[in-house]
């Protein structure tokens, strides 16, 4: 995904005006418990990869994304995903 879509012109431009990227590392030997309970709690599902929008208000999450289907088809998925969030 990080490499085939987020890099795509019609994604990129509004990853990078909308949206700050975090990521949650689940198999960490470290905090990999904690970090796969933060990842429930935000996304409601340990499988990846999840994509999630959380309010910077409230840290919440307010939406999630879970991709499905062939490559072709998720770049228009994501793109109207991300735009259903601005």
């Amino acid at each position: 995904m990080e490499e085939k879509i987020f890099l795509k012109p019609a994604v990129a431009g509004l990853l990078r005006k909308h949206f700050v990227e975090a990521r949650i590392h689940t198999d960490s030997p470290i905090k990999g418990a904690e970090q796969r309970a933060l990842a429930q709690k935000l996304a409601g599902s340990l499988a990846n990869p999840q994509y999630v929008i959380v309010d910077p208000t409230t840290m919440k999450p307010s939406k999630t994304f879970s991709l499905s289907g062939g490559w072709s088809t998720w770049e228009a998925k994501f793109s109207k995903f991300l735009k259903a969030q601005i």
